[in-house]
């Protein structure tokens, strides 16, 4: 699509319908507003950047379809509107003063769901207190319908009467209303419960508010939070002090704080008025603590359903002549439920009311209970199973006296092998009280670091001597006391702790003059490269490869993967879905000391480091890809970070540029595949996969460029993996793919594979042409398949190379 910093004229947008994508400034708050008018204006995805750090609305925008009072447009088109930097954010928000509204709200355009994308923005000091539908609703931002993306941006001091004192997500008929938020900070926002209807536990969200509106016919919510921090958030009524999400939706947490929040329901996260289910698809790495108000941290259910409701025929288990509870969803795959920070021991303010959730508390806790006319003989054992990763937590062993009558403790003998430490080495309590309120004392038992050896087993014992035990009815048949409390830990090594390298730093490093990276110890085994940014180098170029120089490894260099900027993105395609996961050398993982360079592949090109752009060792690469000598966000943006996330499966051991392939040769068994297809193009292409026999491409033993190669390779196609979609349109379509094996990517240019394998078998140049990843495999000897990341492969339709811009088919793939 054509491009330009400039405003378009009226006459020359209806000339040329449709292609004109722009690239638009503003430094002021008119300039905002004329540049968002501009862009609902003229279909496609524009860009609207700010060139100044704040835009304070004075006065109401917008006022009209039941949104109520708006400080600015209506979002009706696909937009970007790009604040700042990574470091200096842009901030708009209403000026202290001025009449209440609002900052800004999505429409719901049922042909085409609208995504707007915001990005190094600081939205502040919305107030929603109309009348409306939605004049009470949404403080800082509305979305109806919409696909919100917001990175790197704060929602801090907005005020809603009624839903969602942030961000209002509302699902419509025609769409699920979409949330994603990652880097970013949602604060101090608040519901004061003075809406229509607010009364009671239907209404609140004052952080983020997600209402898939089922009950009403509408499809749903989704939201998807990485790295974000929700704090400091109070809903005065109503329900869900930092999150609110009801009647129909799904929600994933990754690495998300929720602490600090007030509400008298679900302090931190309340799910509830379930008419239809809500699904939690993953909380990872999280921590969900420390809210007050009277509300659990995670509280769920506001309403059974009925067996009178209308509804009531979607849920074809409940009780005969009663009421019904619709539980939420949790993940059946343990990994989407793990390292999350939740208090396990909910009470009737603290913790999670949802059964399984939290899977697995920080630090595990055996609970050992001397119980009324049961005792724990000596010498009997309690078995723990240990993994022993990068470092080990403690086992926490909880004492509690459940009989009914007090249990005197004299001292605590602790046979302290070597492998163990006991914390407090000195136990003194003088008794244990038992029921209605028994005394609880915690002893912490951890295994020393360097002794946690792949396959060792190592045991210790732990006795306590009760005071007068004839005293104690409790005890069986007054037996001595002595080793009624005695038990031994068996413990099993499984995974070995690494030794720290000599003088590694626990987090990623970088050397800020050289643009070295040092691997962290303890951080992660793996690299992950994240697109913060991307926008079109000096030289016109749409493509910007990347490849990675392992410095500690004899300076070995390999191809990565390729950046598409912005401007030749496909609609539904941003540079969030751009992302690289890799390892050390030979597929090794990162233990700590290991030294790399990211780099631009085809040229030389003056970078920056912002250093912990990210915090705990996250940094931001920015590359002068437009040579203007400055470094902004009209550059090529990278964050780097070493994680533990899991390489996708596909990827492999061989997976770049040069070598765009699926790998599942070590995957056995069938495997499930989400293809999601994106196109900017003008030919109906089709996209698919062939399995191959080896790295070199061959199939059945004919190699890339021998005769009969591209009629055997889409003989050999997968049934159900091949794919085509409309032009500027995305669609997601599910095959089975056999593990154990290869398979490449293919394209047919303007065709279906029939018409080529009946009219041009041999694939020459002139007919129906198809391309491969080999490049000696297409008639015009060019590549035309380019990884954009990791399972995403762009394609190239044009004969010669063409325009080199690989967006013209686009497919990224999921497998399980």
């Amino acid at each position: 699509p054509l491009t330009s910093p400039l405003a378009f004229t009226p006459a020359t947008q209806a000339s040329y319908p449709a292609i004109l994508d722009l690239n638009l400034t503003a430094g002021n708050v008119t300039e905002l507003i004329a540049a968002i008018n501009q862009a609902n204006a003229n279909p496609g995805l524009d860009t609207i950047t700010l060139t100044s750090t704040t835009f304070n609305l004075t006065s109401i925008a917008f006022d009209d379809f039941g949104f109520g009072p708006t400080g600015l447009p209506l979002i009706t088109d696909d937009l970007i509107i790009r604040g700042g930097n990574t470091t200096t954010k842009s901030t708009i928000q209403r000026a202290d003063g001025t009449p209440d509204f609002r900052i800004l709200a999505i429409q719901n355009v049922p042909d085409n769901q609208v995504d707007l994308t915001l990005e190094n923005l600081i939205i502040r000091n919305g107030r929603a207190t109309g009348q409306n539908p939605f004049g009470d609703d949404g403080g800082g931002i509305l979305n109806v319908g919409g696909n919100l993306t917001i990175r790197n941006s704060e929602i801090r001091d907005n005020l809603a009467h009624d839903d969602g004192g942030g961000i209002l997500n509302v699902g419509t008929r025609e769409h699920v209303a979409k949330l994603t938020m990652e880097n970013s900070i949602v604060t101090n926002n608040r519901v004061s419960g003075e809406g229509v209807g607010n009364g009671d536990l239907d209404d609140g969200g004052a952080g983020i508010d997600a209402d898939g509106n089922g009950r009403a016919g509408r499809i749903g919510v989704e939201v998807n939070l990485t790295n974000v921090e929700i704090t400091g958030i109070t809903a005065d009524r109503g329900s869900g002090g930092g999150i609110r999400i009801v009647d129909g939706g799904k929600i994933s947490l990754d690495q998300v704080t929720i602490t600090g929040n007030s509400s008298q329901f679900g302090s931190g996260i309340a799910v509830g008025d379930t008419n239809l289910p809500i699904e939690f698809l993953q909380v990872t790495n999280s921590t969900i603590k420390n809210n007050t108000g009277g509300g659990q941290d995670i509280q769920s259910l506001f309403h059974a359903i009925q067996n009178n409701d209308p509804i009531v025929d979607q849920y074809p288990n409940l009780p005969p002549g009663g009421a019904g509870i619709v539980a939420p969803i949790l993940p059946t795959d343990e990994s989407k439920l793990f390292g999350n920070d939740i208090p396990p021991d909910p009470t009737s303010t603290t913790g999670s009311n949802i059964p399984g959730l939290p899977l697995n508390p920080v630090n595990p806790t055996v609970v050992v209970e001397q119980i009324s006319g049961t005792r724990i003989l000596d010498g009997a054992t309690l078995n723990l199973t240990v993994v022993a990763g990068q470092s080990l937590p403690p086992f926490s062993f909880r004492i509690r006296n459940a009989g009914e009558n007090p249990l005197g403790i004299d001292g605590l003998n602790f046979t302290n092998d070597t492998e163990f430490n006991l914390v407090p080495t000195a136990f003194s309590l003088a008794t244990l009280s038992g029921p209605p309120n028994p005394t609880v004392q915690d002893l912490t038992l951890s295994l020393l670091a360097d002794t946690a050896v792949a396959g060792s087993t190592f045991s210790t014992g732990i006795s306590f001597e009760v005071d007068n035990p004839d005293a104690n009815s409790d005890l069986v048949n007054g037996v001595s006391a002595d080793g009624i409390f005695d038990f031994t830990v068996n413990v099993s090594i499984i995974d070995a702790i690494v030794t720290p390298p000599p003088g590694a730093s626990s987090l990623l490093a970088v050397d800020t003059t050289t643009s070295v990276f040092t691997a962290g110890f303890g951080t992660g085994g793996n690299v992950k490269i994240s697109v913060l940014n991307a926008q079109q180098a000096l030289n016109k170029s749409l493509i910007q490869d990347l490849k990675i120089t392992y410095v500690s490894g004899g300076n070995l260099t390999e191809q990565l993967f390729s950046v598409l900027p912005v401007v030749g993105q496909p609609r539904g395609f941003g540079v969030g879905l751009q992302s690289f996961l890799l390892n050390n050398v030979n597929n090794a993982p990162f233990s700590g000391n290991e030294t790399f360079r990211i780099e631009l592949a085809d040229r030389n090109v003056a970078s920056q480091i912002n250093v912990n752009a990210g915090g705990n060792g996250v940094h931001d690469i920015i590359f002068d890809t437009n040579g203007d000598g400055q470094f902004n966000n009209q550059d090529l943006i990278l964050r780097i970070n070493q994680t533990n996330e899991a390489i996708p499966l596909g990827v492999g051991t061989v997976q770049a540029n040069g070598l765009e392939l699926i790998d599942l040769r070590g995957a056995a068994g069938n495997r499930v595949a989400s293809f999601t297809l994106y196109r900017e193009a003008t030919f109906d292409n089709t996209v698919g996969l062939y399995r191959i026999d080896d790295i070199s491409g061959a199939v059945n033993g004919i190699a890339p460029g021998q005769a009969g190669y591209a009629q055997a390779a889409l003989s050999n196609r997968l049934p159900g993996v091949t794919l085509a979609v409309g032009n500027q349109q995305s669609r997601t379509v599910t095959a089975t793919l056999e593990g154990g094996a290869l398979y490449a990517p293919f394209i047919v240019v303007n065709a279906g594979v029939d018409a080529f394998l009946s009219s041009n078998p041999n694939n020459r140049a002139g007919g129906i042409n198809a391309f491969f990843a080999f490049q000696t495999a297409n008639p015009d000897r060019q590549n035309h398949v380019m990884l954009l990341g990791s399972n995403t492969f762009g394609f190239e339709d044009l004969f010669g190379g063409g325009d080199r811009d690989f967006n013209d088919m686009i497919f990224q793939v999921q497998i399980t």
